[in-house]
């Protein structure tokens, strides 16, 4: 059903870390997971929650180029302050319909 849709959202509630820390880093999944979510249909992922994001800021950044690397539209979390202005909010728009994305993880 998912590929006749024009968008589909999904709060991703895990992070793509290297898989050499995949087992020392809690809610962080293999890069395959990334593959079927899209090969399912999802092309807008939520990232503002506790899950999706790792104190480490270089797991942030790789899990960030993951995702632009498979082309999802992406909200809550960012590279930086220029990635922000430009991403946030996220809006998209399809067949004269325009939708707006307000979410961002606070500190």
């Amino acid at each position: 059903f998912f590929f006749f849709s024009d968008f589909v959202v999904a709060n991703l509630k895990t992070n793509f870390p290297d898989f050499s820390h995949l087992s020392k880093l809690e809610y962080s999944a293999p890069d395959e997971f990334l593959g079927e979510l899209s090969y399912s249909g999802f092309n807008i992922l939520m990232m503002a929650n506790n899950r999706a994001t790792s104190l480490n800021d270089n797991h942030n950044f790789k899990t960030l180029n993951k995702l632009d690397l498979i082309g999802f539209y992406r909200a809550g979390l960012y590279y930086n302050d220029i990635d922000k202005k430009k991403n946030f909010p996220l809006v998209l728009e399809k067949k004269d319909i325009r939708i707006g994305f307000l979410i961002e993880k606070i500190d």
